[in-house]
């Protein structure tokens, strides 16, 4: 993740990330989602620090859970 450039890289990447824990229980799907979305956009921040106040949802990534 530490690679993407962009929201739109940052967000394929996620949900790719997502796709490998569908297999597993619910509760573990929701743990493991929120661990990868924290990622996600921590690195959209650094990418984009303007948008750390920002209540808009398409200045975040977009969580599968």
């Amino acid at each position: 993740m530490n690679k993407a450039l962009t929201r739109e890289e940052i967000q394929e990447i996620y949900d790719n990330e997502i796709k490998k824990v569908s297999s597993i229980s619910f509760t573990e799907a929701i743990a493991k989602d929120y661990s990868i979305w924290i990622k996600a956009q921590n690195r959209l921040l650094e990418l984009y620090p303007e948008l750390l106040n920002s209540f808009d949802p398409d200045d975040s990534i977009q969580s599968r859970y």
